[in-house]
């Protein structure tokens, strides 16, 4: 597994480098091809031009896609609330 984690992705936030090996180490695919379904599973983009053949790597897919849920969830909110205060603060400036 130390070998796994040595590979050079660098560039990639390491969730994605993590889930990317992963599901390679699963699956026995590609680290490019892996990192690449981790990005489109987590965004719930899903093209399905790769899926996963084996159970443990429809288990990851699944912790991929929750993971990447929460995430989205959180970057909304808070671009949410900064829009919400930025629109507040531009109320009171016009009055």
């Amino acid at each position: 597994m130390l070998a796994l984690c040595s590979r050079s992705t660098s560039g990639l936030a390491p969730a994605d480098r993590v889930e990317g090996l992963t599901i390679s180490e699963v699956e026995r695919i590609g680290v490019s091809e892996t990192i690449y379904f981790a990005f489109i599973t987590g965004l719930t983009i899903g093209h399905g031009d790769i899926t996963p053949d084996t159970i443990w790597g429809r288990a990851v897919s699944v912790a991929i896609g929750l993971v990447g849920m929460i995430f989205t969830r959180i970057t909304v909110a808070v671009a949410t609330r900064a829009l919400s205060e930025l629109a507040g603060r531009h109320q009171e400036y016009e009055q």
